[in-house]
């Protein structure tokens, strides 16, 4: 048996930063950290046009089938493609595959190009051959745009981006550690692969999980193996082992538990020390929830996409659209964090424009749920509020925020934020209002209600609202709601 593993400790203290900000803006305030180690993301990180944060050396393609199981790491290959669109000159592209994961026998294997001489974000949107990088070209497949284009052989592509759950920054050295403000570290999720095969199961996609009892040593060599419970993708590890510097997967791990102590935990790390994700990495924690049996999946994390005028469920994120809509389409209920209303430039938090994923599906899939904050609004004659209200607290939309969950910590010094039991303080941010929507799910499904019933059904059999919560979260469906501004 192995030893308990420990948290490794952080190279570079971070800060956590509640309320999310534009792309645009978390970029232009990351390249101003001068310490390039402290940056949350790579330097290649671009903006594009769509405002989608890329890499733009890094394509994905993703298929089933013999043709893309071809793709092994480190093999190195040609991309041939036109330059101007279909039937015009094209270009060849040399890159390697750097990740190749298929999680189960009948997955869907997610491969991560690299470009060896050039960019490939370009790539997006053709049809484009794939060749051997020998002197004899041998074709072995096609990658095609995704989402509603039916070409190419079941492959699909496109560049690789980044997003975010609870993001953190660099700050001063003098950090005392995040452990600290654990009081009582045996109340804290802890690893159960036994108990994961006895229990209805949550795939927790975030940043891990703190590991308080000793793990097995049966570890597998990679995600495939189906008698392992909990991978991590970020290094690519079986010990999901959470190291962000807030613990952010513990934290929804543990209150998952506290409020419906009979499911089963399995930890996908996709999230890194600074809070950022790659979309790679979250499409593989996807389906590795899939192949293990999840039934509800916990997503507080979030890929920001393009301006309304341009945005799409298909075209801003064709493989997360497509990747979420075959999980709920097969009965998979995925609950998302609808972001933190600074995350807009918006005063008042209002789902509009950039829209941000996979939040925003919610209006496309009965399978989906949006989950914000809602808190306590007193009367205050002299602002002209004379009766007390219930209002949504974080970002908020009727068209895609299905409910809400009022902060349990609420106050007027500390508006809309979470109690977390076995951590000392309070937690801002729907990311942590999301795992309590889930837990309460949990409980519905176990005590019998039917996968089969709609979006609307489901939320009524949540138990342990207040009447003036569930009110709230009628509101909210009913479009009659409003934010707090």
């Amino acid at each position: 048996m192995l030893p308990t593993r420990k948290i490794p400790p952080l190279r570079t203290p971070y800060e956590i930063v509640p309320n999310q900000l534009s792309n645009r803006k978390l970029l232009e305030i990351d390249r101003r950290t001068k310490d390039r180690s402290a940056r949350i993301f790579p330097n290649r990180v671009r903006v594009d046009q769509r405002g989608r944060l890329i890499n733009p050396t890094q394509f994905i393609i993703a298929g089933i089938g013999r043709d893309i199981d071809q793709f092994t790491e480190g093999r190195e290959l040609w991309l041939q493609a036109p330059k101007g669109g279909i039937g015009q000159q094209s270009e060849r592209k040399k890159v390697k595959v750097i990740k190749s994961r298929k999680c189960c026998p009948d997955g869907k294997r997610y491969v991560l190009l690299e470009a060896l001489e050039s960019s490939l974000d370009n790539l997006e949107g053709q049809e484009t051959i794939i060749y051997e990088s020998s002197t004899s070209p041998n074709g072995i497949g096609v990658i095609h745009p995704g989402g509603s284009n039916p070409g190419g052989k079941d492959h699909s592509g496109q560049v690789n981006t980044y997003g975010v759950n609870l993001l953190v920054r660099a700050r001063n050295e003098n950090t005392t550690p995040s452990l600290a403000e654990i009081r009582d570290i045996r109340k804290v999720a802890t690893y159960e692969r036994d108990a994961v095969r006895k229990r209805l199961n949550v795939a927790v996609l975030d940043s891990g999980i703190l590991f308080t009892n000793p793990l097995p040593a049966d570890a597998p060599t990679d995600c495939s193996n189906s008698q392992f419970v909990g991978w991590d993708f970020v290094h690519d590890s079986p010990f999901p082992v959470d190291d962000h510097k807030g613990l952010h997967g513990t934290k929804i791990s543990t209150i998952i538990k506290h409020y419906a102590p009979d499911a089963g935990i399995i930890p996908v790390k996709i999230s890194n020390t600074n809070g950022s994700l790659t979309l790679y990495d979250a499409l593989c924690g996807l389906e590795y929830a899939r192949c293990q049996g999840a039934t509800i999946i916990n997503a507080s994390w979030s890929f920001t996409g393009a301006s309304e005028a341009v945005a799409g469920n298909e075209t801003d994120f064709p493989l997360l659209w497509k990747a979420v809509k075959s999980l709920t389409d097969a009965g998979v209920i995925v609950v998302a964090a609808a972001g933190n209303k600074n995350q807009y430039d918006h005063p008042d938090g209002h789902i509009t424009t950039p829209r941000i994923y996979p939040a925003c599906y919610s209006d496309k899939q009965d399978k989906l749920f949006t989950i914000t904050t809602v808190r306590h609004q007193p009367a205050d004659p002299s602002a002209g509020i004379r009766k007390p209200k219930y209002i949504a607290f974080e970002n908020y939309s009727p068209d895609f925020v299905d409910t809400g969950v009022l902060a349990d910590a609420d106050s007027k010094e500390t508006p809309g934020r979470f109690s977390i039991p076995g951590f000392l303080g309070s937690y801002q941010g729907s990311s942590f209002a999301t795992p309590i929507v889930v837990a309460k799910m949990v409980n519905a499904l176990l005590a019998g209600t039917s996968y089969s019933v709609t979006k609307e059904e489901l939320l009524e059999k949540l138990d342990g609202f207040t009447a003036k919560e569930a009110d709230l979260a009628y509101a909210i469906r009913e479009k009659s709601c409003y934010i707090n501004v």
